[in-house]
């Protein structure tokens, strides 16, 4: 066999080819990669730029927003009402109407115009809506053109009110006599001074906390004008004829929160029997913004719109409504004029403009949502349903205002001017009459408000029943800008529609007066209130909230100094279903409620 012989020297030029083949194929990856790379980068570039924009639209939103709580001067009234925002919205024109157009540098802009404005039909709130655009301005012609790059956002900003809350049994500013003959069943704050029970005056039971900002009378020390008590054989002794055992010449009153005197001596805290309450003092709590004067700042039910805005809200729109027992209206500008001015109704659809009487003491009165009234209430007998009223003026509770069913029922009250609890008339009208005692009361506050530093045009007055703004040892002249709140409907200077001997032959329950009442009440001025008719007790299972409270409910035994539950005058419970049950406005706020991103435009 002859065997074959390849010879390899003719492929010398096969490695070079290999060689170049293959660096022909890594190039080409290289190039790939290159351009893969580059049109990354591009891509990262281009939605840099697009986030870029989308930002600067977002921060458009932010910037009108604070444009318009400013500016309208809504973020710093210092009365709760939506007309400032109003007033500025319908001063910017038509809308669409451009509100900013801003230069960030570097060609980058945004706009932003309000487009829409109305309330919300469910809440009554205010509602801006903007649309924010955010674009390379290329040509620097201040205009969005259709070639230069661009992101818009909508945005819908609720401007809206915060609401107080009822967390307390009762919560003022300052108290008269209010914390004598008591037992209160929660939590008590004062956020100025609290008077819980003076020298011999009958005992107090606070099942609960008392939290104060200011001072107390307890532990002060009470002496007559010589700077102590004396008996006829000189020994010292308060006014309760107890002996100041510790020679100090200085008597002390407690009010315990379990109280049985264990030894005849109510001014000392004796064994486990007799507990003191326990006290906060110093108390303070950002719920309780202070106002331009440094004092506690008491929301107005001032802007009768907000609550009549929800009130036809109510149910998706279909609105809240009183009905049952008897009701009659004095419309604004009537008088009652002995029944001939009033009108019998059978149903208070969302507002009443006037004057209200509800009766529920032959059938109950049925509340179905919040109801506002422009004038005065004056309110009796059995309440079923749950609901809030809202009055401008002031709230008469002329007899026992109870509930049809204590596990379902809830009523809240809420006075634009003072709630009144009974009789009013003064003693010289009628032996049960309070007018003296309310009219005492007028004046302390009177007299505490001229004395407390707020600058006139800045302070809050009671008319007496003489028609006159009365204090401690005179009369006052207020100066303009004073608020000055009557709490009898002759004593206004407006709305006189009923006279004080009519109110009581016509409403006032003068045989078993207010043994009841059943309702959280609130008002940013005073409750004045006093029980001398009946058994002379009242139980409130509720809440009280106001600036100044001033009740007398004596008990069967005013003046008492040793316990005995039978005799207590005032029992309030707190009810905690009132937290949040009413709604009273207080601080702004805005807040974005949706956002979209939308084409430019």
């Amino acid at each position: 066999m002859k065997k074959i012989k390849i010879s390899l020297k003719n492929n010398d030029g096969f490695a070079l080819i290999i060689a170049l083949l293959a660096l022909v194929i890594l190039t080409a990856i290289g190039l790939s990669a290159l351009y893969l790379s580059n049109t990354e980068i591009s891509i990262t570039g281009n939605e840099r730029s697009a986030n870029r924009l989308l930002f600067l639209a977002e921060g458009g939103i932010d910037k009108a927003n604070n444009i318009v709580w400013r500016d309208s001067g809504f973020g710093s009234a210092t009365t709760v009402s939506f007309t400032p925002l109003d007033n500025y919205i319908n001063g910017l024109g038509a809308l669409p109407a451009l509100l900013v157009n801003v230069d960030t540098g570097a060609k980058n802009r945004y706009k932003v115009a309000v487009t829409g404005y109305g309330p919300d039909p469910a809440t009554g709130d205010k509602v801006v809506t903007y649309i924010s655009t955010g674009w390379y301005d290329n040509n620097n012609n201040q205009s969005v053109d259709p070639d230069e790059p661009q992101r818009a956002v909508e945005a819908k900003v609720r401007f809206s009110y915060t609401s107080f809350e009822f967390p307390y049994g009762v919560l003022t500013q300052n108290t008269e006599c209010l914390l004598c003959h008591a037992q209160i069943n929660g939590d008590v704050v004062s956020l100025e001074s609290v008077t819980i029970r003076k020298e011999n005056e009958a005992y107090s039971i606070i099942n609960g906390k008392i939290y104060t900002a200011g001072i107390t009378n307890l532990d002060a020390p009470f002496k007559d004008s010589n700077g102590v008590y004396q008996t006829a054989d000189g020994t010292a002794v308060d006014s309760g004829g107890h002996p100041d055992k510790d020679g100090d010449g200085k008597f002390y009153s407690k009010v315990v929160s379990a109280y049985s005197d264990g030894n005849g001596d109510y001014s000392t805290v004796e064994g486990n029997n007799e507990q003191p309450i326990d006290i906060t003092t110093g108390y303070s709590d950002p719920r309780f913004p202070l106002d331009a004067n440094g004092n506690p700042s008491w929301p107005k039910i001032e802007d009768l719109s907000i609550y009549k805005t929800q009130a036809a809200a109510y149910k998706d729109g279909a609105g809240s409504s009183i009905t049952g027992g008897t009701i009659k209206g004095v419309s604004t500008g009537s008088t009652y004029s002995g029944g001939a001015g009033a009108t019998t109704i059978a149903t208070v659809s969302q507002t009443y403009a006037g004057n209200l009487i509800l009766d529920g003491t032959a059938s109950c009165i049925v509340i179905d949502g919040p109801i506002v009234v422009d004038g005065d209430i004056v309110i009796k007998g059995c309440v079923k349903g749950a609901g809030n009223i809202y009055t401008g003026g002031n709230i008469y509770l002329a007899g026992a205002v109870t509930y049809s069913d204590a596990s379902t029922d809830k009523l809240a009250l809420a006075a634009g001017g003072n709630v009144v609890m009974g009789d009013y008339r003064p003693k010289a009208t009628a032996s049960t009459g309070g007018g003296d005692f309310i009219d005492k009361q007028a004046k302390e506050f009177n007299s505490k408000t001229e004395s407390s530093g707020i600058p006139s045009g800045d302070r809050r007055y009671y008319k007496c029943s003489d028609g006159t703004i009365c204090k401690n040892g005179g009369t006052i002249t207020p100066a303009g800008g004073d608020e000055v709140v009557a709490y009898t409907p002759e004593t206004y200077t407006s709305n006189k529609w009923i006279t004080t001997n009519e109110y009581a032959g016509s409403f006032l329950d003068l045989t078993t007066g207010i043994s009841q009442i059943d309702t959280l009440i609130y008002t940013s001025n005073a409750i004045f209130g006093i029980n001398k008719v009946g058994q002379k007790k009242t139980t409130v299972n509720g809440a009280l909230v106001s600036a100044d409270i001033g009740i007398l409910i004596p008990g069967p035994d005013g003046h008492a100094v040793n316990y005995d539950p039978a005799k207590i005058g005032l029992t309030l419970n707190y009810d905690d279903r009132m937290r949040n049950f009413m709604f009273i406005a207080r601080n702004p706020k805005k807040e974005v409620v949706s956002w979209r991103e939308v084409a430019p435009q």
